[in-house]
């Protein structure tokens, strides 16, 4: 059988580490799904890692998550190895589910900085499903970096204090906000193909959509907006906007311009003393009565009744 082959590469850099959490750790926490049921079982920070690579013909049980920070690493789809290597640049994210062969490495000439964890558990095999990385591995580039790799850099600040429950849950719920990062960003693709079919190519672009009207109500929720524009400035028919907005975001179109507008209002009904018309045409109505029955009927009380709740 094929042995898997790894290299860690050269330690560059004081901030050079690696983490592991003890089998024995993991073998004693399995029973507190708490913990178990998503856990980070190693995490690292190779910066400029020269000579790091991996080959692993015979999959993990583990779920790998790499970000390359600087320089240029490379990713190959192991299940064809005589194609070239798939080139992984600054701003770039594989995710690699358990149980999938993979192979991935440092460029020889400019060698990535490389901030990763592997993690297991149930819940870290249904986030990943999730984002539907399953059987592969997968590639995206991020558009936001700085802030999924705050959270890497956090992972291994808090490892510093060792491997106690308090640091494993702490670290999971750093690591499960990567991956709601990455789930935000509808970025990742099979690694090797665009998609795996085309109904997986429509389904990535309407997610796109879906956060991107999710993006624009939030910016324009203070004005006027009708289903039929939105569902025209975005080329979709407004049934499967009404569908498909409440199935991606629990609200309907409407309804999700109802909460924004409410939760403006309670931050201005909590932090300042305007009056109550202002507030309301502020959000985007114009006749303060109307607010007054749809706030009560949504957040259970007047808005004056809410704003004593805040000594206000």
């Amino acid at each position: 059988m094929t042995q898997n082959i790894v290299n860690h590469g050269t330690r560059n850099g004081a901030d050079w580490c690696y983490w592991r959490t003890p089998g024995a750790l993991v073998a004693r926490f399995a029973p507190e799904h708490l913990v178990s049921d998503f856990l980070l079982t190693r995490s690292g920070y190779f910066p400029k890692c020269w000579h790091n690579s991996a080959w692993r013909p015979n999959p993990l049980n583990e779920a790998v998550v790499t970000m390359c920070l600087e320089g240029r690493g490379w990713i190959l789809d192991i299940h064809d190895p005589g194609k070239p290597k798939i080139e992984v640049v600054p701003g770039d994210v594989i995710v690699v589910p358990s149980n999938a062969p993979h192979s991935y490495g440092a460029d020889e000439k400019q060698p990535w900085t490389q901030l990763w964890f592997h993690a297991i558990g149930p819940r870290a095999v249904k986030y990943l499903a999730e984002l539907g990385v399953v059987d592969v591995p997968f590639k995206g580039h991020v558009s936001k970096p700085d802030k999924i790799e705050n959270s890497l850099h956090r992972i291994n600040e808090v490892r510093k204090h060792g491997c106690g429950r308090a640091v494993l849950l702490e670290t999971a719920a750093l690591a499960e906000l990567v991956l709601a990062r990455l789930y935000d960003e509808t970025c990742l693709e099979p690694v090797g193909r665009t998609f795996r079919n085309a109904e997986d190519g429509k389904a990535a672009e309407f997610t796109r959509k879906l956060k991107d009207i999710t993006a624009f109500f939030q910016e324009n929720f203070r004005n006027d907006i009708t289903l039929s524009k939105v569902a025209g400035s975005y080329h979709v028919s407004e049934s499967w906007l009404s569908h498909a907005f409440s199935e991606y975001t629990g609200f309907s179109p409407v309804g999700f311009v109802i909460h924004l507008r409410l939760q403006e209002a309670c931050r201005a009904l909590a932090t300042t003393d305007r009056k109550l018309d202002d507030i309301a045409e502020s959000v985007g109505y114009s006749d303060p009565f109307y607010f007054s029955r749809l706030f009560k009927k949504h957040m259970g009380l007047p808005p004056s009744t809410y704003r004593e709740g805040y000594g206000r």
